[in-house]
C-alpha cells in the first residue's frame, strides 16, 4: 500500500521496500532507486557502484616525461636547421644573382675589347676611368678599351669608410669621365680580392704588326692589343654574409674571349712622312713663289719619273722663284739630316709606257731654283700607296639616321646624325658639334656639304664626319677646333680628336686672303679604325685640297692627311702649316711667300 504523511514504507528485514504496483506488492532494490533520492539512514551497509573516471598512471606519466623532451628537442633542431639552411640558400641565391649580373657585363666587355691592361696608370693613352666619384678606399682591377666607340671600361673594388662590405664596381667612360656606374657585387672578399688573369696567345698569331707583343710585364704596364690575347679571366670571391669559421665563401670566375681580328697596319713599308704618288711633277713652286720651306721630319718618297710623256722632274720651280727648299731631316729645324732622305722613283718600270728605265743618275729630278737636302736618290723601288690596303678594309659607313639638327642662335648646338641638306654656318657664330658620327649632304646655299662663314668658332666633338660634297672654309677670322691643346684661337677644344672623310667635292681648309685658325687632331683611341688619320679624301675624288694660311693664323693638322688622287694646294704669307704624314698625288705652292710647311 502507499505511504503518506512522511511515514516510512514498510520493508522486509532485508532492507527491501515493499511497493504496491497495480494492487500487488513487489520488491525493488534500493540501489536501483532514483539517484536523486537522498540516502536514508540505516544500520545496514549499502553497496555503491563507482562512476567511470579517465586518468594516467604513474608509469604512463614517467614515460611521457622521458619521451616528450626528446621529441620536442628533435623538432626544435629541425626548425633551427631549416632556418639556417634557408638563410644559406638565400645567401647563395644572392651570390648567384651577383655572379650572373657580373657575367653579363664582363663577357660583353671582353668580347668588344680592342686592348686590355692591368695598369692603373697605363704608359700610353687613354687613361683609366676616373675613380674620383667613388667614395671609400679604391683599388684598380682591370681596364679595357672598347672597339670603335673610343670608350674605356675600368673595374675597381671600393671599400666604404663606414665599414660596409667591399663592392666590385664597373665604370664606363669617354675621355676619362665616367658616364655610367654599375655595382657588380655588393660584397666581395677583402682577404681574397678579385684577381684578373690575362692569357696571351701562344705562339703569337702570324701577320701581327712589327713590335706588337703580349707579355705579363707589358699588360701590367700598358695597353695590350686583344688580338694577342686568348682569354681574360676575373676570379671573384664573395664575402661571407655571416661570421664564423664555418663560412664557405661563394666563388666564381668570369671569363671572356676577345673578338678582334689582327688589323692591317695603317702604314706599311716603305713609307715616308711625305709620300707623293703622282707620275708627273710631285712638288711644284709656281711663278712668283719664294722663301718656301718643306720640312719633312723623315723620308720623302716621290713617284715621279719617265712615263708616256717623257721625263718629268719630280721637283720644279717656275719663273722668278727663289730660296725654295725641300728638306728631309729628323728635327723640326730641318738642319740635321741623318738616315732619312729624298727618294725619287724615276722609272715607272712599266713596259706599257714605251720608255726605257734609266740605270743611273737623277734624270732631271730637280729643275729650277730649288734647294733639295740631301741630294735626291734615285731608287728602283716603286712608290706605292701605303694606305691602300687599310682603306680597302676600312670603308666608311654611310649614315642615314637619325635625322640631326642644330639649335640656338649665336651659340649653336648640333646633334650627331644625318644632315641631308648639308649645313651652312652663318658668320659670327659659335657652333658646338656634340660627340658622335655625322654625315652631310649638299647645301644649296654654299654648294658644299659644310660651309663656315667669317668670325665663327666651330668646335668638333669626337667622332667621324663624312662630307659627300666637300668642306668649305671660305670666310675669314674663323677657328676650327677639334682635339689638341688649348690655344688663343681654340681656348677650349673638345678632347678626343676627329676624323674627316670627304667622299666627293673639294676640301677647302683655308682662306689665303684672311686669317683662319685651324687646330685639328685625329682620334687618339687606338681601337678606332681611323685613329691617327685626320683627313681622308676618297681616292676616286681628284678635286684639289686647299691648305691655306694667312699671316696671323695658326694652322695645325696633327694627323695623317690621306688624299691619294688629289693635289694639295698651299697658300700662305709669312706663316706656317704643320701636318702629320701626307699621302697625296702631288703638292703645289701657288702665289705664296715665306710659308713653312712642317710634316712629321
Amino acid at each position: 500500500m502507499s505511504v503518506s504523511g512522511g511515514r516510512r514504507r514498510p520493508s522486509d528485514d532485508k532492507g527491501t521496500e515493499i511497493v504496491g504496483v497495480a494492487g500487488k506488492g513487489s520488491r525493488r532494490d534500493r540501489r536501483s532507486s532514483d539517484a536523486s533520492l537522498e540516502p536514508r539512514a540505516s544500520n545496514h551497509l549499502h553497496r555503491w557502484t563507482p562512476q567511470a573516471e579517465d586518468g594516467f598512471s604513474l608509469i604512463e606519466l614517467l614515460v611521457v616525461l622521458v619521451i616528450l623532451p626528446l621529441i620536442t628537442g628533435a623538432i626544435a633542431m629541425v626548425l633551427i636547421t631549416t632556418l639556417k639552411n634557408q638563410q644559406g640558400i638565400q645567401g647563395k641565391v644572392t651570390d648567384a644573382s651577383a655572379a650572373t649580373t657580373a657575367s653579363a657585363y664582363y663577357v660583353r666587355d671582353i668580347d668588344s675589347a680592342a686592348s686590355v691592361t692591368t695598369a692603373a696608370t697605363p704608359a700610353s693613352s687613354p687613361q683609366q676611368c676616373s675613380a674620383s666619384g667613388l667614395v671609400g678606399s679604391k683599388t684598380f682591377i682591370l681596364g679595357l678599351q672598347l672597339q670603335g666607340v673610343g670608350a674605356v671600361v675600368s673595374y675597381y673594388t671600393v671599400t666604404p669608410a663606414t665599414g660596409a662590405p667591399t663592392q666590385l664596381v664597373r665604370l664606363y667612360c669617354l675621355s676619362g669621365s665616367p658616364s655610367s656606374k654599375v655595382v657588380l657585387s655588393d660584397n666581395v672578399s677583402t682577404t681574397n680580392p678579385p684577381t684578373p688573369v690575362v692569357n696571351c696567345i701562344t705562339p703569337p698569331p702570324a701577320g701581327i704588326p712589327t713590335g706588337v707583343t703580349c707579355t705579363p710585364v707589358g699588360i701590367a704596364g700598358d695597353w695590350t692589343f686583344t688580338y694577342m690575347v686568348s682569354t681574360v679571366t676575373l676570379n671573384v670571391t664573395q664575402g661571407c654574409s655571416t661570421g664564423g669559421s664555418a663560412c664557405a665563401p661563394y666563388q666564381y670566375a668570369l671569363t671572356g674571349a676577345p673578338v678582334s681580328g689582327i688589323p692591317v697596319p695603317p702604314i706599311v713599308q716603305p713609307n715616308g712622312v711625305l709620300t707623293l704618288l703622282g707620275t708627273g711633277t710631285d712638288i711644284s713652286f709656281t711663278n712668283l713663289s719664294s722663301g718656301q720651306d718643306i720640312c719633312a721630319v723623315g723620308s720623302i718618297l716621290l713617284g715621279s719619273g719617265y712615263n708616256a710623256n717623257g721625263n718629268n722632274p719630280a721637283i720644279s720651280s717656275g719663273l722668278l722663284t727663289s730660296n725654295n727648299r725641300v728638306t728631309a731631316g729628323t728635327t723640326t729645324s730641318c738642319v740635321t739630316q741623318q738616315s732619312n732622305g729624298v727618294e725619287i722613283y724615276n722609272c715607272l718600270n712599266d713596259s706599257s709606257t714605251g720608255q726605257p728605265c734609266p740605270t743611273s743618275g737623277t734624270h732631271d729630278s730637280v729643275t729650277g731654283n730649288v734647294n733639295v737636302n740631301p741630294n735626291p736618290v734615285s731608287t728602283s723601288t716603286k712608290v706605292t700607296d701605303p694606305l691602300a690596303t687599310w682603306a680597302s678594309q676600312n670603308p666608311v659607313a654611310a649614315i642615314s639616321t637619325p635625322t640631326a639638327s642644330c639649335s640656338g642662335s649665336s651659340t649653336m648646338t648640333c646633334t650627331p646624325g644625318f644632315y641631308a641638306g648639308g649645313l651652312n654656318i652663318p658668320s659670327n657664330r659659335t657652333v658646338n658639334f656634340q660627340a658622335g658620327n655625322y654625315q652631310f649632304g649638299t647645301n644649296a646655299g654654299c654648294q658644299s656639304s659644310l660651309c663656315v662663314g667669317s668670325s665663327d668658332t666651330v668646335n668638333f666633338g669626337t667622332g667621324h664626319y663624312t662630307f659627300t660634297d666637300g668642306l668649305n672654309v671660305s670666310g675669314s677670322g674663323s677657328a676650327l677646333c677639334g682635339g689638341g691643346s688649348a690655344t688663343s684661337a681654340c681656348p677650349s677644344p673638345p678632347s678626343g680628336g676627329v676624323f674627316f672623310y670627304v667622299s666627293g667635292g673639294s676640301t677647302d681648309l683655308g682662306n689665303v686672303n684672311f686669317a683662319n685658325n685651324i687646330q685639328l687632331a685625329p682620334i687618339s683611341t687606338t681601337s678606332d679604325p681611323y685613329h691617327g688619320v685626320l683627313l681622308w679624301q676618297n681616292g676616286t675624288d681628284n678635286n684639289p685640297v686647299f691648305l691655306a694660311s694667312a699671316a696671323t693664323s695658326v694652322n695645325t693638322y696633327q694627323g695623317k692627311i690621306y688624299v691619294p688622287n688629289a693635289t694639295i694646294n698651299l697658300y700662305g704669307f709669312g706663316n706656317s702649316i704643320s701636318t702629320g704624314d701626307i699621302v697625296a698625288n702631288s703638292m703645289l705652292f701657288d702665289f705664296s711667300f715665306n710659308l713653312d710647311v712642317t710634316i712629321q
